[in-house]
């Protein structure tokens, strides 16, 4: 595969952009990563149509965007060499690499800004279906929590802090292997060690929220936010860089790799499915899971703590093997949140 040929990206001396400084820099960058985007818009390639984000504050502003592309594993330098060659588009242009399970993630940035992200993920041949799952919110019910954690499937627990059965919850995953998540949600009041409320709307107010919460549940290596309804963008962003600060993993509500409304879920390697509809059989929103892995390769199924869903689970397991999906932990689908660039 040819990928962003320099001689395609080239440009003569005279539509070089100039140099970076003066007193209309901020003027300038718009137009500029507008002329990095032209570049990659050029080429003959299956790239997505980009998510952008909105970045910046004040008089500096700009437009991040991300693409995915799938590429076979085994053109990674060809691929990275192209890349770089577009460091002769812009003087300020830098370009650099974060390598994932499935790919890389290839940034680009003008003067230190990340205006661009190339997400690769390597196409291989007859990649195995894999399904992970992830229920929550659990910590009202230890009996319901016992059923889910007894199953022959390395079933993900996502407890709510400050239950009646918070703890017991973890404690009792943690014995059977179970990965142990935190489920939170944004706007609550919970009670911390002290017994005084704890009101989040800000992020000082999140971090402390937090320690109290992760003090109640044991055992956490990741947290989600994927139980409710009302979570923004500045919350998710916080819930992020808490999760990268305390290096823990994140999952967020449904997306597709690099979606999660306005702001990309990096932690996400795999399409996240809702299994948490009242009105449908359990075993029916599960069939649509192993479907939606078989054509996707990698599902993150977020379900809910409903009676019959461990029944359910355990009819229909047996059936993903038979088909060869695989069942791994949420963590194998998932990575520690990673901001630094962002």
């Amino acid at each position: 595969m040819v990928f962003l040929s320099a001689q395609e990206i080239r440009k003569p001396a005279s539509e070089v952009l100039p140099q970076v400084g003066g007193p209309d820099w901020e003027r300038r960058l718009p137009g500029r990563i507008e002329f990095v985007t032209e570049a990659l818009n050029r080429e003959p390639l299956p790239l997505t149509s980009p998510v952008e984000e909105r970045r910046g504050s004040g008089a500096l502003r700009w437009i991040h965007r991300h693409y995915v592309l799938s590429v076979p594993p085994d053109r990674q330098a060809d691929v990275e060499a192209k890349i770089a060659a577009l460091s002769e588009v812009d003087t300020g242009l830098t370009v650099s690499s974060e390598d994932r399970p499935d790919g890389v993630d290839v940034n680009i940035g003008l003067d230190g800004l990340l205006t661009h992200t190339i997400q690769l993920n390597w196409a291989r041949e007859s990649v195995k279906p894999r399904v992970a799952l992830l229920i929550c919110s659990l910590g009202d019910d230890l009996r319901l929590a016992r059923e889910f954690v007894a199953l022959d499937a390395p079933i993900a627990v996502g407890v709510e802090p400050f239950r009646p059965f918070s703890k017991e919850v973890g404690e009792l995953a943690h014995v059977f292997h179970r990965e142990v998540w935190l489920s939170v949600a944004p706007g609550a009041e919970p009670n911390d060690a002290t017994g005084g409320a704890v009101p989040v709307r800000s992020e000082d107010d999140l971090g402390r929220y937090l320690d109290a919460a992760l003090a109640s549940v044991p055992h956490v290596v990741g947290m989600t936010d994927a139980d409710t309804e009302t979570t923004n963008d500045r919350y998710r962003r916080g819930l992020m860089r808490e999760a990268e600060r305390r290096r823990l993993f994140y999952v967020g509500r449904e997306s597709a790799p690099g979606e999660a409304g306005s702001v990309r879920a990096p932690a996400a390697n795999a399409r996240t499915v809702a299994v948490r509809d009242e009105t449908r059989p359990a075993s029916d929103q599960l069939a649509k899971l192993g479907s939606a892995a078989q054509d996707s390769g990698s599902v993150i199924g977020i379900g809910a703590p409903r009676v019959a869903t461990p029944e359910a689970l355990g009819q229909v397991l047996g059936r993903w093997r038979a088909a060869g999906i695989e069942l791994v932990p949420v963590s194998d689908l998932a990575q520690p949140a990673n901001l630094s660039a962002r």
